[in-house]
């Protein structure tokens, strides 16, 4: 008798994890074919927003190959977090950064395009920019 209830543990024990174990790799699944969907909506209407201003040169202070989250949000029907969410992890759509601006332009959270956007940097870096040209040679010289 000892051994029936033993064996019934064990069943149902088994057929507990193996229950749990379909449920969790079913949800996994549906989490990871919503995140692709949500990708590829994000990324095919950000690449035809973005496509025809393709022929554009380095950019300016509003360049409209750069994106608003909230105007892909509002686009796309999700939510600004899950807009940036998704746009952090897609490889394809790249985030708006300090190297990318202009002088006295302000960072402002945008995405764009990694292929159309790779070349869009500021000329005006430290480097290049005529206001401080002149220190940084002054300062290359003293040492």
């Amino acid at each position: 008798m000892t051994s029936a209830i033993w064996e019934g543990i064990v069943i149902g024990a088994a057929g507990g994890f193996i229950a749990g174990l379909t449920i969790w790799s079913i949800q996994l699944l549906k989490e990871w074919r919503m995140e692709r969907n949500d990708k590829d909506r994000v990324y095919n209407w950000l690449y035809k927003r973005t496509e025809r201003h393709r022929g554009l040169t380095v950019g300016s202070p509003n360049d409209p190959r750069w994106v608003s989250s909230t105007e892909i949000a509002s686009y796309t029907d999700l939510t600004t977090d899950r807009v940036r969410h998704i746009c952090s992890i897609q490889r394809k759509i790249r985030l708006k950064m300090e190297k990318d601006l202009f002088p006295k332009e302000i960072l402002e959270e945008k995405w764009g395009i990694t292929r159309i956007c790779r070349f869009i940097t500021s000329y005006f870096t430290r480097e290049n920019n005529p206001a401080t040209r002149g220190l940084f040679r002054s300062l290359f010289f003293l040492y």
